[in-house]
């Protein structure tokens, strides 16, 4: 079995998430795991040798050109197909399915267009462009490049390069005598959230943003290009929400409650989470007349990219010409809810899922999750049919909205929140499962026990080993990531504090929300005959076999106290006399969470660390422990409220927050008890 140290420590920065904060799990060297001969998995019992044999990785590919076979956005009739297609694979495998609708506002394009007015007048491209080996790149039900929830505006400017759009960045041009105010700014994708950047450049008075992918980031500096390669070609652009996620999540209408048909909305003017301005992505193609253009003041090195031109901070004299009309209204989205479960199960449940809803064709992001989640499910649905009675519920989501702001999924959560924090023992998310064939995981640190050990129990792709000696990259420290937002697991973890986990295997590519993450590029790039689609299904359904058969909850509670005591750590500005207090909160925890918990202990502890008023300036995010960094929208922050405080160096903010952590210390810690 394999043996987890007392202590967490950073370790810097996520591979694929790279503003997240590591956390380093202390394992025992691989020859003290599960014997067994070399590349194969330690001893399965009767029932995870049944789940191994029923994965198949034919069915999972299956699956995938099923999902992908046409572009699928969320609130379209394509998407009600794949959702259709779900709910008969789910009921095939015995579980009882139900289609949870909702109402929410969606923003698609009515008309874009983009022309160079200075120094030279040309029109812009704004297409992708299709290749004859992938039949589906031209695909006529394709969306045209857009940033949904951008302001329809049409504007005309002179263009700042504002690199990746970072509050440095534009703190930088300001100390240069560089004003951004009135102008469109061109921002390179990376770092941070999209959203996050237009948020940026509108705080500054910017009038619009184009948004490019610079081919240093995916493009031809990487490798081959796509149709010859995974990475981003010339004409590849990225399309995306400019919802600012890092203040809310959810229809952005409704927060805090779910879209029904009939819910109180507000008014678009009055949602400070939505972009006042416009902004349209563009490839590096588009984007190279452009920088071709400016003048200025030369760049920083590190702000040059992979563009063959020299880059300059402008204002102009390249000037454009941008006019945006988006459509925004009402429109329904489909949830596919199924429940797996015996005359035995308990009413509380461990709950899978993933979103289904695509930018386009969607086969690395969300579908290779879909393909990995439904053979999971299929496979413990044939386990039960065989005769095992999970003691605890097994639950499957299949999320629509997602890319729209992690719609679907928060406008559940918010439906059934009561439910969930009273019976949701974990949520194991599963979004864009197969990129490459690096495993990762980010995961709250009561469930990496359960993540490891299941990680131990599960064969590679390529019959090498286990995916935990892989995962370590042959030593004795994988690791794990904090979990902050751009996935179906925000709602429940940081509106509703239900322990989570997400996982997949990672790689690099270019083709992310883009016409060309197409089944061609999964079986031609990333992961040709679906092996590394069966190794994940196989991990996955190993872990939830384990949790749901679990006599004991399988939630290692110990585990926050060194978490906790870490995160205080990394608040290098805190004051003593606040920090000797939390120690003194921290140690009574974890001297408490010693002895392990019951489940109702377990899911009331997650509660004592939700408060009602949530984090300051955006009271939707309830978690104290972890949330999006402000300034980040993915990458996860710990301690927010107290850590944003601190940062404002507001003395009075410091103590509220000081002691709401010591309010939630003390009531977790009695809980215990």
């Amino acid at each position: 079995m394999v043996a987890l140290a007392a202590r967490w420590r950073d370790s810097g920065s996520m591979p694929y998430l790279p503003s997240l904060t590591i956390l380093a799990l202390s394992l025992a060297s691989p020859q003290d795991e599960p014997q067994g001969s070399a590349g194969k998995n330690p001893q399965l019992d009767a029932r995870e040798s049944f789940l191994v044999s029923q994965i198949d990785a034919q069915r999972a590919g299956k699956h995938l050109r099923e999902l992908t076979q046409e572009p699928h956005i969320a609130g379209s009739e394509a998407d009600y197909r794949s959702a259709l297609y779900v709910q008969g694979v789910l009921e095939e495998a015995g579980f009882e399915v139900e289609l949870s609708e909702y109402h929410v506002l969606l923003s698609l394009p009515e008309s874009i267009s983009l022309a160079m007015t200075a120094p030279e007048k040309r029109s812009l491209n704004l297409s992708e462009q299709p290749s004859s080996l992938d039949e589906d790149s031209s695909d006529a039900g394709a969306s045209p490049g857009f940033n949904a929830y951008s302001a329809s505006a049409e504007v005309e400017s002179e263009v700042v390069y504002a690199h990746y759009g970072q509050p440095e960045d534009f703190d930088w041009l300001a100390s240069q005598g560089v004003d951004v105010a009135g102008k469109i700014c061109l921002i390179r994708y990376g770092k941070i959230f999209r959203g996050l950047k237009v948020h940026n450049a509108e705080a500054r008075g910017a009038a619009g943003v184009l948004l490019y992918s610079d081919p240093d980031d995916d493009g031809y500096r990487k490798g081959s290009t796509w149709p010859e390669g995974p990475w981003r070609p010339r004409s590849g652009l990225q399309r995306g929400s400019i919802l600012y996620l890092s203040h809310l999540a959810g229809d952005p209408l409704t927060p805090g409650r779910p879209a029904h048909v009939d819910a109180e909305r507000m008014q678009r003017e009055d949602c400070s989470w939505l972009p006042q301005i416009p902004c349209i992505p563009i490839s590096w193609g588009t984007a190279e007349p452009i920088l071709a253009g400016m003048r200025g003041k030369n760049v920083p090195q590190n702000w040059q990219g992979g563009c063959p031109t020299t880059y300059f901070t402008g204002p102009g004299p390249s000037r454009v010409k941008m006019a945006v009309k988006m459509q925004e209204e009402i429109k329904p989205i489909w949830n596919v809810i199924g429940r797996l479960r015996s005359e035995s199960s308990s009413e509380r449940f461990v709950m899978v899922g993933n979103h289904r809803d695509a930018w386009v064709h969607g086969a690395i992001d969300p579908n290779s999750g879909s393909a990995v989640s439904l053979e999971a499910m299929r496979a413990l649905g044939a386990l039960v049919k065989s005769g095992w009675q999970p003691p605890y519920e097994i639950r499957y989501g299949s999320w629509d909205g997602e890319e729209f702001g992690l719609i679907g999924s928060t406008e559940w959560c918010e439906d059934h929140a009561s439910e969930i924090q009273a019976n949701c023992l974990a949520y194991f998310n599963c979004d864009a499962a197969v990129s490459g064939d690096r495993f990762a995981a980010s995961a709250t640190p009561d469930l990496v026990r359960m993540l490891a050990e299941a990680a131990a129990r599960t064969e590679a792709h390529d019959g090498k080993g286990r995916l935990l000696t892989r995962w370590a990259h042959g030593g004795s420290r994988p690791p794990v990531g904090n979990l902050g937002s751009g996935s179906d697991y925000t709602a429940f973890l940081c509106h509703l504090g239900v322990p989570c986990l997400d996982f997949g295997s990672r790689g690099g590519h270019g083709v992310y929300h883009s016409l060309f993450d197409s089944a061609y590029t999964m079986e031609q790039y990333i992961d040709p005959g679906y092996r590394v689609h069966a190794s994940m299904a196989r991990f996955l359904a190993i872990l939830t076999y384990r949790f749901a058969n679990s006599e004991e909850l399988p939630l290692d509670i110990a585990a926050w106290g060194p978490w906790l005591h870490s995160a205080l750590e990394s608040l290098r500005d805190l004051q003593d006399r606040d920090r000797e207090l939390l120690l003194a909160g921290i140690a009574a925890f974890a001297a408490a969470s010693e002895k392990g918990p019951s489940a109702a202990q377990a899911l009331s502890l997650h509660a004592a660390f939700l408060h009602p008023e949530g984090i300051a300036s955006r009271p939707w995010f309830r978690n104290l422990l972890v949330a999006p960094g402000l300034d980040l929208g993915y990458g996860a922050v710990t301690l927010p409220g107290l850590r944003e405080a601190i940062e404002s160096e507001d003395l009075r903010a410091i103590e509220h927050e000081r002691d709401r952590l010591l309010a939630a210390l003390a009531r977790a810690t009695e809980l215990l008890r």
